[in-house]
């Protein structure tokens, strides 16, 4: 993926709708599920999660773990 598409999903520069329609082709033409359905599954990550480059959120995610255990 390009640095332009990744930084449209990630909504650097582009705002969650249009990142959320360029997700949905992407979904679209990556797995082949349907138009409306590619729609409906963009729809529901936008809604759910903030988006990150893979692996970046790794050392928050330990963090987080690093207090749930020491504070049960």
């Amino acid at each position: 993926m390009s640095n332009g598409a990744a930084n449209c999903l990630l909504e650097v520069c582009c705002p969650t709708d249009a990142a959320q329609a360029k997700m949905a082709k992407k979904l679209e033409a990556e797995t082949g599920v349907s138009t409306e359905y590619a729609e409906k599954c963009a729809e529901w990550i936008y809604t759910h999660f903030d988006l990150a480059e893979r692996g970046t959120l790794k050392p928050f995610k330990e963090s987080i773990a690093k207090l749930a255990r020491e504070n049960p």
